[in-house]
């Protein structure tokens, strides 16, 4: 649940509900987000919550970019940071899936400019995945946004 996120991690925890804007605090109007899947069968769930972060941006008025990176290739790590600051020039919110935290992609984008978010189906995210994901970004000096949990088929 989200309060167990947030006893555990120190991290906001929130639930997406069906057809709801996902609304997250702390975030500027210019504003690049990293949304990280954790646990078991993330990717959909990382899916839905990034396409609902979208349409929440569009509604506050704000132009918004998915910056699809899945097909770059790992040596491509340079070229993902390119295109992300492109992106970032041109639009007020850039939101970028990563296929996981610790891929050379990822890792290129990871700054102290950049939170993440991490995504999970509800009831399949293990504590302990979820506080070595929070350690390694508190290592680094990455803010992190929150954790979503996502209902499958609820958005």
């Amino acid at each position: 649940t989200p309060m167990d996120v947030e006893r555990a991690a120190g991290l906001p925890g929130v639930r997406l509900e069906s057809g709801a804007p996902l609304l997250l605090g702390g975030l500027a109007d210019r504003q690049t987000i990293l949304v990280a899947p954790l646990g078991a069968d993330a990717i959909s769930s990382e899916v839905a919550v990034t396409r609902q972060l979208a349409t929440s941006a569009r509604e506050r008025g704000l132009t918004v970019m998915v910056a699809d990176l899945a097909a770059a290739a790992p040596h491509a790590a340079g070229e993902v940071l390119r295109t992300v600051r492109d992106l970032e020039a041109q639009h007020a919110v850039v939101i970028v899936p990563l296929a996981r935290l610790d891929d050379a992609s990822s890792a290129a984008l990871l700054d102290g400019t950049r939170p993440a978010l991490f995504v999970a189906r509800s009831g399949r995210l293990r504590r302990a995945e979820l506080m070595g994901a929070v350690a390694t970004l508190r290592r680094l000096g990455i803010p992190c946004a929150g954790v979503v949990l996502h209902e499958p088929g609820s958005g």
